[in-house]
């Protein structure tokens, strides 16, 4: 396997990861008391780091980059918003939007996913 390939292929792999954690973090915030607030800002800091590294990674361009950097951004900012202004104001309507965050950071995650095993100029075959 040529560099790339191997490259592509961790990338995959840290993309199932990054899905699985989300999926983690969804099924343990309910209800195992730990402060949103801390929850919140772990789940938009992480993917901040993973926006900065999406930015300069040398496999992704054009779509490959700015699908799962869209979705990863999107999904952080829903979700983040969700709690902060849930926290803030007391309003339990907040609280549906982080599932929204929280799909749209799965997508993000799976298309990352699908990006990594898709070699750059490959065409579809008709």
């Amino acid at each position: 396997m040529e560099n790339a390939g191997k490259r592509r292929t961790i990338l995959a792999a840290a993309a199932l990861l990054g899905l699985f954690g989300v999926a983690l973090l969804a099924m343990g915030g309910h209800g195992l008391g730990e402060n949103p607030l801390r929850a919140g800002g772990r789940f938009v800091s992480i993917h901040a780091v993973v926006l900065v590294a999406l930015s300069g990674h040398s496999l992704l361009s054009g779509w490959r980059q700015a699908l799962p950097a869209a979705l990863l951004f999107a999904g952080s900012l829903f979700f983040g918003a969700a709690v902060s202004l849930h926290e803030a104001t007391g309003v339990v309507q907040f609280t549906y939007l982080a599932p929204v965050g929280g799909i749209l950071t799965m997508f993000g995650w799976v298309s990352l996913f699908i990006a990594a095993l898709i070699k750059p100029g490959m065409k579809a075959e008709s």
